[in-house]
């Protein structure tokens, strides 16, 4: 909390120090046109990033579906309440391995 604090307060202050004590290095930017351009780069990341992530899940997700699960190769019981239990237990292995 403290560094997220400190980013965003040095991120509004630092152009403007930059502005008025380093003239030297001035690139003949203001300090509005500086921060809007690394405000637009800096969401441009952000949704960058939210699709790298979005297809990395989707692409394991189609990855695992090509597998079956442990609970596939268990031998089926033979009363009827073992097997729905089976049933049930099947479904939730398989439920929780898509998630994983």
């Amino acid at each position: 909390m403290i560094y997220s604090g400190a980013t965003i307060v040095l991120g509004l202050v630092f152009p403007h120090l930059e502005y008025r004590y380093l003239k030297d290095f001035a690139h003949g930017v203001t300090v509005p046109v500086a921060t809007a351009l690394f405000s637009s780069i800096a969401s441009g990341m952000l949704a960058l990033t939210g699709i790298v992530f979005s297809l990395a899940f989707v692409m394991l997700q189609f990855s695992r579906a090509a597998y079956f699960t442990p609970s596939d190769f268990l031998a089926q019981p033979r009363s009827r309440h073992l097997a729905r239990i089976g049933k049930v237990h099947r479904y939730l292995s398989r439920f929780n391995f898509k998630l994983s």
